[in-house]
């Protein structure tokens, strides 16, 4: 089952657990059943996520937050399943097989050895503008633009690197700040044949 499946299981438990807060809010419902009516939500939710996601810290975590938090849980959760897909998607992105708990200074160590040994670059057609890719790309395709810069003989304006030292992303920065010191030893290189 798809997270984005597991959302729509837990925005719906939300939605009855809300329905339910609202009677006991317009005195529709006690207290007392209410909270059974809670718990069993609670237990057949527990049933069916940790049927659908087996494998996964998610389940549980789902599970606590809907029992704890009531309909603020799962909005809680869905939060969490998109900031963990996100981070996961950031990493296949940038070629990392990220592991739980890696740490983004981890990523970006990894990141930058893979580009210095030119590992990073991903084939296919390179973007036809490297200014506008570096000013308006996304991390992947700023980052392609950088491989290129490295593997290439050609001359490449250094503002491309520049805009690249000044990113946001610490992914394009360290890429871009791998590219500096390769195109620094070239230079190095040149002048001293000469």
């Amino acid at each position: 089952m798809t997270s984005g499946q597991i959302s729509w299981i837990v925005l719906c438990s939300g939605s009855i657990d809300a329905g339910i807060l609202g009677l006991v809010g317009v005195d529709r419902l006690a207290i007392v059943p209410a909270v059974g009516l809670h718990l069993a939500l609670v237990a057949v939710f527990a049933v069916i996520v940790f049927a659908a996601a087996e494998g996964t810290p998610m389940p549980t975590l789902a599970t606590v937050n809907l029992a704890a938090m009531g309909p603020f849980g799962s909005l809680a959760t869905v939060v969490q399943i998109v900031a963990m897909n996100r981070q996961h998607t950031v990493g296949k992105a940038n070629g990392l097989d990220l592991v739980e708990d890696v740490q983004d200074d981890d990523i970006a160590t990894r990141l930058y050895e893979k580009i210095v040994q030119n590992r990073a670059y991903r084939g296919g057609a390179l973007p036809k503008s490297f200014q506008s890719v570096m000013a308006y790309g996304t991390v992947p395709e700023r980052q392609a633009v950088l491989a290129e810069i490295v593997r290439s003989d050609r001359e490449y304006p250094e503002d491309l690197v520049a805009s690249g030292l000044k990113s946001r992303d610490i992914a394009v920065r360290a890429s871009a700040a791998a590219v500096h010191a390769r195109l620094r030893e070239r230079r190095r290189a040149l002048e001293a044949r000469r």
